[in-house]
């Protein structure tokens, strides 16, 4: 359950105005009726009060503070008294409105079946012609915008009802936060939301009516006025993890016999028909609470859900109120009466998305991993267990979920304090990465593209899934077999940013002998390496396979195997570390493809005495592909390397020492990284970053670079001290995954790592030198580092060292084995995508 703190208009939480409703107002013989104003008319009158004002205006009466009267607009005459109370901290009013109403519907015990999200929200979506992207709590640049109009909604509804003053005041308090932080936002759209007012009561009221055709256009005519404001309190920021499974809440209800009759005959059906809630659903954690409203009890138990604890955020904190997010579904299991409380329990299970689990009902029971805890557990178990709980994630099972979590945790905690730690391990990495990644996920579906996450357990890695399903369940592994989408791309390479792990000989061999065969004619893409190629696409006929990718591709492989002229290729895309055969082996392969339309280059040639320019690359490689779609004429490309502003190539040339270094860029740039590259960037310096010196700048001409790069290589050695301009923006790379700054001066590990100046969200593998990052981070002791290294998985350094406590502080997500797997690991070439030639001294 997440929890957020209050904001500061609680300030009034602790006065309560309170007018005299009392047939005769002014009678000194009858007991006197005192009655609360509501939250917001209790606000609108305490600011009047407090900054010295004679009146406090209210819908159809305003309060006379000289006379403490409550005085009609219609009529003078027209007076009741009115007083000022202290709130005494032990006083529990209990809001019967808060926890009695139908919670799904006014005139029906259930609402539409419609999943993850209400329709409602996905029509404001639409509405405000926001992308996937552009919810509020992505994209912060809308923010503004939305919280306009769901101000201006609001007052135009407030009109509607009579409540314009109620209405004024809580678009004033949300426009206040209009500049905030998304998450000041929704802390004050919460906390309006838990006040007394119309606007908790309308929004309600409408969206209970989703699921009745008779009431559409009324729900739908509310889409511009109300949907502004339940679009910022649905897109939670807050609530990035599922609440716990077995969460109980409660709510009271007051029901006709009619539909108490209906629920009963819910939960005598098999199997159970889901429902959903299509409103924001207030529940209370406290049985006490819901029990003191209506005839009904609902005991809800939380299987799946988002929900939000608002005790924080409420005046009222004492009802525990929990709120349901719109679209959380639910089956009727249970009904009873209870004679000692004179009601009738519902018991209700509440999943975020019933599609889900029915359509993985046959994953519900898998089988969890078994090992010998006195026996260290071995690469099978290992990867057995991840993909296991990859499994539990797509059935929507909390117990499975639990199951399987704990499963891998003990298996993984065995294998580090025992030291296995191999490269089936390391092979499985990315299964655990990708579980991560719906873990967190789960909680952020985009209201455009809901339905998408259904398929999210798919996108583990396919192949260590089909390896681990076929040891453990013969039907399991046959139903996945038969999936077209499930099979088609297997990758068989564990690629981090520089490294290549090849794919253990064990896991190898089982995929040749028994999965293979079976799945070959699915198969449209496969990722291989050099070692283990040939016997793989010697298995079987792969029919429809259209995409082939090669690793640890070498000079050799030109010579053994690309031979003949390539006629059917269409498309070619090469990446290459460090080549020195460019003329010899990279050049004549590329002239037996003379049908190509697509051509795809990233090449490090070294070790040569010119750059290749223009007009090398057009006569040696692009004469001869006629067909290749936009080619460049040699006068354009000549051209491109005399002026820096051509829009279709760039180019840079660095000198340092006895070698020079030439990057040349098609435009737009297409690729997801970036090696090599120091402090001249110069056709990229048309919208230079916050650092005062370039060190990567960047151009529209480039879609975006910022956005884009995954991996950067960074590498300057000159120590270079510039005045930091706190004016400047942070640099965000919100996709970059790798760094590598080891051969960069300390001045520039600095910019990347201090969050201050460069937020990396996605950072997970980082290479430096040792005293750099000492020195940045302070001994690892500083926090304005700690940001960028909190979700760092792979710490990289040149030499094996001694680990302290604040490394681990600083770098939470690494574990040890990490760090000495990569040291004892670490022995690969440096990895450079540029022409480098040696200048004579």
């Amino acid at each position: 359950m997440a929890s957020a703190s209050p904001v500061s208009n609680k300030s009034f939480i602790n006065v309560q105005w309170v007018w005299n409703a009392s047939p005769n107002p002014f009678s000194k013989s009858q007991n006197i009726e005192w009655r609360r104003y509501s939250d917001v008319e209790n606000i609108i009158i305490e600011k009047a009060f407090t900054t010295g004002e004679t009146n406090a205006i209210l819908d159809g009466y305003h309060i006379d503070f000289k006379h403490s009267v409550q005085i009609s607009n219609d009529d003078i005459h027209k007076q009741r008294p009115v007083k000022r109370m202290a709130c005494d901290k032990d006083d529990r009013i209990l809001r019967e409105e808060r926890f009695l109403p139908n919670p799904v519907a006014p005139d029906r015990p259930f609402g539409g079946r419609y999943g993850f999200i209400s329709p409602f929200i996905k029509e404001v979506v639409k509405d405000l012609n926001l992308t996937k992207k552009q919810l509020p709590s992505k994209d912060k640049t809308v923010v503004p915008m939305i919280v306009e109009k769901a101000a201006s909604g609001i007052i135009e509804e407030g009109k509607h009802v009579g409540k314009k003053r109620e209405a004024e005041e809580i678009a004033n308090q949300l426009l206040q936060k209009k500049n905030a932080d998304i998450k000041e936002i929704w802390k004050c759209c919460a906390y309006l939301y838990t006040l007394e007012s119309f606007l908790y009561i309308k929004s309600n009221e409408i969206m209970r009516l989703i699921g009745s055709e008779q009431h559409e256009q009324v729900w739908r005519s509310k889409i511009r006025t109300l949907g502004p404001f339940c679009l910022l309190l649905w897109d939670n920021p807050f609530n990035r993890k599922l609440t716990k499974p077995g969460t109980i809440l409660y709510r009271g209800a007051k029901l006709s016999d009619d539909l108490i009759a209906l629920f009963k005959d819910d939960c005598s059906k098999d199997p159970r028909p889901w429902h959903s809630f299509q409103a924001f659903t207030s529940c209370t954690r406290n049985p006490s609470v819901a029990e003191n409203f209506g005839n009904v009890l609902f005991i809800m138990k939380i299987c799946l859900a988002f929900t939000v604890d608002l005790t924080e955020l409420s005046k009222y904190s004492y009802e525990e109120e929990e709120l349901l997010f719109p679209g959380v579904s639910f089956t009727v299991d249970i009904m009873e009466f209870d004679k000692k409380k004179n009601k009738h329990l519902i018991y209700l299970t509440l999943q975020q998305r019933h599609d889900k689990a029915e359509q993985h009902h046959v994953y519900k029971n898998a089988p969890q991993p078994s090992y010998d805890p006195q026996t260290p557990p071995d690469t099978s178990a290992y990867i057995s267990a991840a993909l296991v709980l990859g499994e539990a994630l797509g059935s929507g099972d909390p117990d499975a979920i639990a199951a399987a979590k704990a499963a891998l945790d003990r298996i993984t905690a065995d294998a580090h304090a025992s030291g296995v730690f191999d490269h089936a391990a390391a092979f499985s990495g990315s299964v655990l990465d990708r579980v991560a990644s719906i873990d967190d996920d789960y909680a952020v579906a985009g209201a455009a593209d809901c339905d998408g996450h259904d398929d999210d357990w798919k996108k583990l890695d396919n192949a260590n899934v089909l390896y681990s399903l076929s040891d453990i369940d013969n039907e399991r592994f046959a139903i996945l077999a038969q999936e077209k989408m499930f099979t088609k791309f297997l990758n068989f390479v564990l690629a981090l940013a520089d490294d290549i792990y090849l794919i253990p000989t064990s896991i190898l061999d089982r995929f040749c002998s028994y999965i293979l065969p079976r799945i070959h004619h699915n198969v449209k893409c496969l990722s291989l390496d050099l070692t283990s190629m040939e016997r793989i696409l010697r298995v079987a006929e792969y029919p429809y396979l259209s995409q082939l990718k090669l690793f640890n591709f070498n000079q050799d492989i030109c010579s053994s195997y690309f031979q003949n002229d390539l006629p059917n290729l269409k498309c070619f895309s090469l990446t290459y570390n460090s080549i020195e055969a460019y003329g010899a082996h990279v050049i004549p392969l590329l002239r037996r493809m003379s049908h190509l339309k697509g051509l795809i280059l990233y090449l490090s040639i070294e070790n040569r005495v010119v750059f290749v320019d223009g007009t090398r690359l057009y006569n040696e490689i692009l004469i001869h592909m006629p067909q290749l779609l936009h080619r460049l004429s040699i006068n354009d490309m000549q051209q491109t390397f005399n002026k820096l502003q051509c829009q279709q190539m760039a180019y840079i040339v660095n000198y340092s020492c006895d070698t020079g270094t030439c990057h040349v860029f098609s435009l737009p740039f297409s690729f997801d990284r970036l090696d090599y590259i120091g402090v001249r960037f110069g056709p990229f310096e048309t919208r230079i970053l916050h650092w005062n010196y370039t060190i990567f700048p960047i151009a529209e001409e480039i879609n975006s670079f910022e956005f884009c790069i995954s991996v950067l290589h960074f590498c300057n050695s000159k120590t270079k001290q510039f005045q930091y301009n706190q004016s400047h923006p942070i640099v965000e790379l919100p996709h970059l995954t790798s760094l590598n700054v080891r051969r960069a001066d300390v001045y520039y590990v600095e910019q990347f790592l201090n969050t201050a100046k460069t937020y990396l969200p996605r950072l997970t593998e980082l290479e430096v030198d040792y005293d750099n990052l000492v020195t940045v981070t302070d001994n690892f002791t500083r926090d304005a580092t700690r940001g960028n290294c909190a979700k760092v998985k792979w710490l990289i350094f040149e030499i094996t060292i001694e680990y302290s406590r604040d490394v681990h502080v600083t770098f939470l997500r690494c574990k040890w084995n990490y760090f000495h797997y990569l040291n004892k690991m670490n022995n690969k070439n440096s990895s450079v995508f540029e022409d480098r030639v040696r200048v004579n001294q």
